[in-house]
């Protein structure tokens, strides 16, 4: 069995009981991978998050391994995480991987081997996301293209016969069952090697949640590192405990502010502005199309309540969102 060190870095926000559940699937596969840590930081819950994990932590004999950071302040995603990691890359013996993982999640079986073993065979291969089901066994999408004029048309109007002409552009594949190279893979469940934080940097923290993994893939691939989506490690996530957006039925809530902004971000970190414009022209017109279709044929809307409007309000009106 691989001797590599693993640090599982975990961001709470209002989801102890969760956190608690997620542990246990850690446990079990910990007991035969001694060299592999949990850091839990709680991003200000407000809630007793703290004392419920420490407590659970405690209970389950864990304190061994797992340990609670508490902030005092809500960061964001990224500087949570970056909490955990500047501190172990500063240590006299750093991890070998960081696995980012969500708290509402569970890992499966042979996860961390079947990733450590694809590391090993695959000396490029510098981040890799695992398959992730939200139940029933299906795999959920989690490894993606990066942004750009055909996918936001595509992925704006939600066209079959477009998607099929453009399926080798769309950001969001169907799952692989194979290992398969991708641009980024979700942060929700995505180990990364040491030396890619070491040269490429951590987590930008200008992004509050959303796009921070997506910009994290990107400044790695343009220093030859490569992202893969490797299928035999599973993992289970419950979408959304956190944020209240969620996959599969339409969402109660609005899409958040930091979503637009996030993405604002990404994009203009990596392309010029005419481009940029370009890419909300074709997601908005083609979200338009597809709201039209849909009123016509009088589907069940599945977006975020009134998100086309705050997508325009965001990206030409002017909308901004400042992080409080």
């Amino acid at each position: 069995m691989s001797q590599s060190s693993i640090l599982v870095v975990i961001v709470n926000y209002r989801t102890p009981d969760l956190l608690i559940q997620c542990l246990q699937s850690i446990a079990t596969e910990r007991a035969g991978w001694p060299q592999l840590k949990v850091h839990v930081i709680d991003n200000n819950s407000g809630d007793g998050s703290v004392e419920k994990m420490e407590a659970g932590i405690s209970e389950h004999g864990w304190g061994d391994w797992a340990r609670v950071i508490a902030s005092d302040q809500n960061p964001g995603f990224g500087a949570g995480n970056n909490v955990i990691l500047r501190e172990d890359l500063a240590s006299d013996s750093p991890a070998d991987y960081y696995f980012i993982l969500n708290p509402d999640t569970a890992v499966c079986p042979g996860i961390f081997q079947a990733l450590t073993e694809f590391f090993d065979a695959n000396p490029k291969a510098s981040i890799l996301g695992p398959r992730t089901e939200s139940g029933a066994g299906t795999a959920d999408h989690t490894a993606f293209r990066f942004p750009g004029f055909w996918n936001s048309l595509c992925g704006g109007m939600r066209f079959g016969p477009l998607d099929r002409k453009c399926h080798k552009l769309i950001t969001a594949p169907e799952p692989s069952e194979t290992a398969v190279k991708m641009d980024w893979v979700s942060g929700g469940g995505m180990i990364v090697r040491r030396q890619v934080f070491e040269k490429v940097g951590l987590f930008d923290e200008k992004f509050f949640l959303y796009f921070e993994e997506t910009d994290l893939c990107h400044r790695a691939h343009k220093l030859g590192h490569e992202v893969w989506y490797v299928p035999q490690a599973r993992m289970m996530h419950w979408s959304g405990a956190s944020t209240g957006v969620a996959t599969g039925e339409r969402p109660v809530n609005r899409m958040p502010g930091w979503w637009f902004a996030s993405r604002r971000r990404y994009l203009r970190n990596f392309h010029n502005p005419l481009f940029v414009l370009c890419c909300n022209l074709a997601f908005a017109n083609g979200r338009a199309l597809w709201q039209l279709r849909s009123w016509i044929k009088r589907r069940t809307p599945v977006d975020p309540p009134h998100f086309l409007w705050d997508f325009v309000r965001f990206n030409f009106l002017g909308q901004r969102w400042d992080r409080k």
